[in-house]
């Protein structure tokens, strides 16, 4: 995990790929681990989480700034697009991003891993 101690030595790295598992611990962009894991040079970044979004697109905005940072710089034009406070939605930008979270992401439900596993065996 990117940790605050290991940042002044994998920031001078620069990564063909990085691989972020529990990815969810970057939900919060102002926590010092999303800080750490945005600062890494990576060519590729995937993202590895069994954790949902909790219909709070700030979470979901970090995540995003994890994996495309030059694009998603700052949030304010995210917060704007998709206000919910006010029930605001622009629906172009809604379309735009339903887009680019269907190239991004990979979802599996639960249903379709455990058909893939094999029975619990209790002794």
């Amino acid at each position: 995990m990117a940790s605050k101690d290991l940042q002044r030595l994998w920031s001078r790295e620069h990564f063909n790929l990085v691989i972020l598992d529990e990815g969810h611990k970057i939900k919060n962009h102002q926590s010092l681990q999303a800080q750490a894991a945005c600062k890494l040079h990576a060519e590729c970044r995937i993202i590895l989480t069994g954790t949902p979004l909790a219909n709070n697109l700030s979470e979901l905005w970090s995540l995003l700034k994890f994996l495309e940072p030059k694009l998603f710089t700052s949030s304010q034009p995210f917060d704007d697009a998709f206000d919910l406070t006010t029930n605001k939605v622009d629906n172009d930008k809604l379309s735009q991003a339903h887009a680019l979270l269907k190239v991004m992401m990979l979802r599996r439900l639960k249903s379709q891993v455990e058909q893939k596993l094999p029975p619990k065996i209790e002794t």
